[in-house]
């Protein structure tokens, strides 16, 4: 594993080799996988199916790394989403059985929900979704209509194992007149995210990754001319001219792991982030 600032890596993320450069790239957290396949992902970031695992961008993404959490999870899969769900790239989980509404007793296969009003099924998901995780391994896609608020994020993570996909975090949130949950407050509450892309949610995503200790070194140079007269020959002059450099060194001790642009660079080049929460660690791979 890589550290992502060292010489030879992601080359949007590259800069000039200094010493100041090699003792940030040993503080900095977050560690390139480089190329990998799913299984190779889990092995080496820690994610398991054994928590609430989030998935941020293009579903098409992220489609094959929740196939491999459903194998490992060794449990059938329930997919809950709305009828646009059922012709999109969601259907490569092939359901053995689908739904249209909720019910509280499902059969004990891979199966999936299509809710045609999924704003009004809120509240029997909520109510039917923890006997449902008992038997299967619950897969939301949030969007179009279908969205957590607080009751539900709180099943959700009693439940132990569920996998959500989030195309923009902010339109997957419900707000209600007792609670409304913050883009923040919801990626803090899961185990682990895997984000392929981000927008709205971005600045959030910055405040929770972890902070690190950075060395900004910030060097001057300055050219000087002067012109003088002799006191004892006032009608010559005399010109001259000068060099400086200075160089400053500050600390700043909680130094964001990656700034916005950082991130751009790092998607655009096809690149995704791992966030483990309960390890407080940050990677980055490209999927296989």
């Amino acid at each position: 594993m890589k550290n992502t600032f060292r010489p030879s890596e992601i080359p949007a993320l590259s800069a000039p080799v200094t010493s100041s450069n090699l003792r940030n790239a040993r503080n900095h957290p977050a560690v390139n996988l480089g190329s990998c396949t799913p299984f190779q992902l889990f092995e080496n970031t820690g994610v398991s199916p054994n928590g609430t695992v989030c998935i941020i961008g293009n579903p098409a993404r992220g489609i094959g790394t929740a196939k491999a959490l459903i194998r490992r999870s060794q449990k059938p899969f329930l997919f809950l989403g709305t009828a646009t769900d059922s012709n999109s790239v969601f259907s490569s989980f092939n359901p053995e059985w689908t739904r249209n509404s909720a019910q509280e007793t499902l059969p004990r296969r891979n199966g999936a929900l299509y809710f045609t009003k999924p704003y009004a099924a809120y509240l029997e998901i909520c109510e039917y979704i923890e006997g449902w995780a008992q038997d299967h391994f619950i897969i939301l896609h949030l969007g179009n209509g279908l969205q957590a608020g607080v009751e539900l994020m709180n099943i959700l993570n009693a439940t132990g194992q569920s996998l959500l996909f989030c195309e923009s975090v902010p339109q997957s949130l419900r707000s209600s007149d007792m609670r409304t949950i913050t883009p923040l407050e919801f990626m803090k509450q899961m185990h682990y995210l895997l984000v392929f892309s981000s927008g709205a949610e971005t600045g959030e995503l910055i405040q929770l990754l972890p902070k690190y200790q950075y060395e900004r070194v910030t060097n001057t140079t300055g050219i000087n001319t002067f012109r003088s007269r002799s006191f004892f020959h006032p009608f010559h002059s005399h010109c001259g001219h000068g060099f400086s450099a200075n160089q400053s060194r500050t600390l700043e001790f909680k130094k964001d792991v990656f700034e916005m642009d950082d991130l751009q660079k790092i998607f655009g080049a096809g690149y995704m982030l791992v966030y483990n929460a309960g390890q407080n660690t940050v990677f980055i791979a490209q999927l296989i």
